[in-house]
């Protein structure tokens, strides 16, 4: 599964961050989700983490949680 892959199983649970993976900013977001997931920043070990952990979905959700919030906050200021 290439990036491509990766972005489509991320969309299911974090929409945003889907679109993000998708986007011009699509390496930091794969960067920042390898962070959470605490795997290398490849498409073959983000899949791997997504197969085999079942709290990894969640991780992302709250992952999207804390950059929507981030996003609102700052827009606020």
């Amino acid at each position: 599964m290439g990036w491509d892959g990766v972005k489509n199983v991320i969309s299911k649970a974090a929409p945003l961050l889907g679109a993000a993976l998708g986007g011009p900013a699509g390496g930091a977001i794969g960067g920042a989700i390898a962070s959470v997931l605490g795997v290398e920043n490849s498409p073959d070990a983000i899949e791997a983490e997504l197969r085999s952990n079942p709290d990894a979905l969640l991780k992302l959700k709250g992952l999207e949680a804390d950059l929507e919030r981030a996003r609102i906050e700052t827009r606020g200021q």
